[in-house]
């Protein structure tokens, strides 16, 4: 370990890092990082943590997760990913990272897989039914074992690959011709590389990327090596498909400092290796660059973390009287619907029992289990289906009917709505309409879980401050269902939806958490000139609204925006004709029903009649593909997601954010219209929390509607209450919060303005890294708080509240 901390790549890197006057270093001795208790590691705001033989990462990710304002540049957690092959390869595969075509052989009980069924014939082996021919390569799962052999065919022998030791890289044994009979492989097809050259990649950032190319070791196995003992490599640039491929490592594995191989063969180039932390020897440029990069990541991550050395605390004079906090709720399933019109008079007579109209629409709610109006719907639906009495298109919808039923999808709703009557007034035609989805999904309950202990640790100090918490929620369920997994975790209490909301109060403030009605104008109008600028087609005219927050970032990509939409329904159209026929998927969803949801958005999105995209589709696109990427994306192999995925994302971060608003005022507008009445609650709070000796905890849990309005009447709040943001425009992702602490000062005077003042604190949520490495349960990290204000005056807190009233009362307006 210490040899790698004082490298000459190392040092050269420190050494510029240290020149560029912004940081001190602090490098962790040996004896330090391997026998002291992580508390006792030394306090940093930024930290480098990577492998070498002997470095405990577990100690490290213990570091990093107790230390959530610190920024980690390499994530120890996805650096234990890098130490098996296996799970490298299939981090690679499952984003469309090109690798040789392989198989793995596993001995050692990998994810449970049973002893592999290997057949070894003079031309060929055969592990668990696939075959791959000779000549092929042998790598153990181990990623820091070099020993790699290339079994050649006709019992040819064998070449064995190894760390350099002098002027030999590799050795040929012609009598060895038989595969190795114990421990876990890779075996994969071997690849003849252009010009017999290896290329190694050296990444920093996510833009920026070295590559060399060296003589291979499988040609001799010897070193080719410059008068000064050095081994030649050439600096060789990489196409854009190869850079685009860096770009994927980088973010797949979360290291910021990453070093992979490449293996180019006729025109196409596979990844064999990742590396983790790597670094270019003897090369100056290199040097500068890197360090130059890294720095900027620093500072820009400081500026997000920031403010952390502005104000120092004062020991015994602070005084923590409470927390106020607004939440979105979690990760959920997608909403969807099918509807279908019927004739069949076996349904209009079991809807409305044949009697003369007008009827009310039928609906039925299931929620954990099924109601019994619901269950005898679907044995109606059942019958219709097995008895073939619906046909045509509607034969298929009350197919997917009958599978949503009968997998009691979260959230059923079923409604039946008269839709045609006969001259006696009998119905003679219904509209059905199924509604299922947007319930909290299993990771949404973990990371609500595990902020909601990360939440005591870093606000509530776990606990070393006695407080009481009240939580409050709207009516959705997985709003509340959000709400009780953080509670339970935050607390010692078991919590349950009874105990949300309490008493007369409770119910007005969950009205509040779900009431948008007031700034309904103000945002349609905003989503009329959303429309209008989506279907510009002109460069030049794009030019002229580059002024709107997320615009000139679809242009970027794509030109115009309208082309962007084009490019988009392409690509959904591509992912509907790959969705396959019969393959598991999450929650039990069919094959059938993805492909439905999939093609009902794609003829939604564009009117053909019309000719004209709906652009309000834009968000429920960059919902499926977000939910299909985090959890079906292995059943959709080998389609690339991500150019769909990152296109969806551009859009939604103009068209998502900007239906709250497309300038700061019509943001500061929409935010007081929606926020008010939850600022009013807030400052109640925060004047009670003056006149109680026990500090109280106050949580609030909403939906995305509320935790925009409130961070853009903070962002736009104006100069005289400047608040430190992130960027704009920002999207708000699950689990986004906004916290207030509310502080004492003791050692001011009671009647100082400055005796209560608040701390500030934001995140944007869960990490949207939805092509990262699978965690258990496909829960992604959450992003760490940043201060946004650190010494909010209580005055300056009641202004805004003021200014939000007073705007919330103004005539509604269409000025966007």
């Amino acid at each position: 370990m210490a040899k790698k901390q004082t490298s000459k790549p190392m040092k050269e890197f420190l050494k510029r890092i240290i020149d560029s006057g912004r940081f001190e270093i602090v490098l962790f001795k040996e004896d330090v990082i391997l026998n002291d208790p992580v508390a006792q590691w030394p306090k940093v705001d930024c930290c480098i943590p990577f492998f070498s033989n002997g470095f405990p990462l577990n100690k490290a990710i213990k570091y990093a997760s107790s230390n959530p304002d610190m920024f980690v540049l390499t994530e120890p957690k996805e650096q234990v990913v890098l130490l098996d092959r296996r799970s490298v390869y299939h981090a690679l595969v499952r984003n469309n990272i090109p690798v040789v075509r392989h198989v793995i052989c596993s001995r050692d009980g990998y994810q449970g897989a049973p002893q592999p069924d290997v057949v070894e014939e003079d031309d060929y082996i055969v592990v668990n039914g696939v075959r791959i021919d000779k000549p092929f390569v042998e790598k153990p799962v181990n990623s820091e074992d070099h020993n790699i052999r290339i079994y050649y065919a006709g019992q040819s022998g064998s070449r064995h690959l190894f760390r350099k030791v002098g002027n030999k890289s590799s050795e040929f044994y012609p009598d060895i011709n038989n595969i190795r009979r114990e421990g876990s492989y890779i075996y994969e097809e071997f690849v003849e590389t252009s010009s017999a050259q290896d290329v190694k990649v050296y990444t920093v950032g996510s833009d920026y990327a070295h590559a060399e190319s060296r003589k291979s070791p499988v040609v001799d196995g010897e070193v080719q090596r410059d008068e000064n003992g050095k081994e030649i490599r050439s600096n060789t640039p990489l196409s854009e498909y190869e850079a685009q491929i860096a770009r994927k490592i980088v973010k797949v594995f979360r290291q910021r400092v990453c070093g992979f191989d490449l293996l180019r063969t006729e025109g196409k180039s596979f990844v064999c290796d990742v590396n983790g932390w790597s670094f270019v020897k003897g090369n100056q440029d290199y040097y500068d660059h890197a360090s130059s990069i890294v720095v900027a990541i620093f500072l820009e991550e400081m500026r997000k973390r920031g403010l952390s050395r502005m104000t120092a605390d004062r020991p015994g004079k602070r005084e923590l009287k409470g927390v106020i906090a607004l939440f979105r709720h979690g990760d959920r399933t997608p909403k969807q619907k099918i509807k279908l019109k019927t004739t069949l008079p076996i349904v209009c007579e079991k809807a409305f029992k044949g009697e003369p109209g007008p009827h009310r629409e039928l609906v039925m709610k299931g929620t954990d289990v099924p109601s019994i109006p619901i269950l005898s719907w679907k044995d109606l639906f059942t019958k219709l289906v097995e008895e073939k009495l619906a046909s045509g298109e509607d034969f298929i919808k009350y197919q997917n009917v009958v599978d949503v039923m009968t997998r009691e999808a979260e959230g059923l709703k079923l409604q039946i709505k008269p839709a045609e009557y006969d001259d006696d007034k009998k119905v003679v035609q219904v509209q059905v309409i199924l509604k299922w989805g947007g319930w909290l999904t299993d990771a949404g309950r973990m990371q609500a879980r595990n902020l909601g202990a990360q939440f005591n640790r870093r606000v509530l100090r776990g606990n070393e401050i006695p407080h009481h918490i009240d939580v409050f929620a709207n009516n959705e369920r997985r709003v509340r269902n959000t709400a009780v997994e953080f509670a339970s975790a935050c607390s010692t209490v078991k919590w349950d939806e009874s105990m949300i909301n309490p008493g007369q109060r409770g119910k007005e403030i969950c009205k509040s958490l779900d009431d948008t009605e007031k700034a309904k104008k103000t945002i349609e109008s905003c989503k009329k000139l959303i429309d209008e600028v989506m279907h510009v087609d002109s460069p030049a005219e794009c030019e002229k609204w580059y002024h709107l927050p997320g615009f000139e970032a679809i242009c970027l990509l794509k030109q115009t925006p309208k082309r962007a939409m084009r490019h988009t329904h392409q690509l959904m159209e591509e992912l509907i004709r790959h969705i396959p026929d019969d393959k598991p998927l999450h929650r039990k969803e069919s094959c059938a029903l993805v492909r439905q949801r999939w093609t009902k958005l794609a003829n939604d999105f564009w009117n053909e009649k019309k000719k004209r995209f709906d652009t309000s589709k834009i968000s429920d696109i960059f919902d499926y593909i977000s939910y299909d990427v985090s959890y079906n994306q292995e059943a959709l192999f080998p389609l690339d997601l991500y150019p769909l995925f990152e296109l969806a994302q551009v859009l939604e971060n103009f068209v998502g954010t900007g239906e709250y608003g497309l300038s700061p005022e019509t943001r500061r507008l929409i935010g007081a219209q929606i926020i008010t009445p939850l600022l009013k609650q807030w400052q109640q709070d925060t004047e009670e929390l003056q006149h109680i000796d026990e500090p109280r905890t106050r949580l609030y849990f909403s939906s995305e509607s509320h935790i925009s309005a409130l961070y853009n009447m903070l962002y736009h709040s104006g100069e005289t209450i400047p608040f430190h943001v992130v960027a704009d425009p920002i999207h708000l992702h699950y689990l986004s919060h906004i916290v207030m602490k509310v502080y004492k000062y003791n050692d001011m005077d009671p009647g100082s303005i400055g005796r209560y003042q608040m701390e500030v604190l934001f995140s944007v949520g869960i990490d949207t890294n939805a092509f990262g490495i699978v965690q258990d349960h496909h829960v992604s990290s959450l992003m760490p708080m940043i201060r946004i204000h650190n010494n909010l005056y209580y005055h300056e807190f009641e202004a805004l509240v003021n200014k939000a009233i007073m705007l919330s009362d103004e005539p509604e307006t269409a000025d966007t």
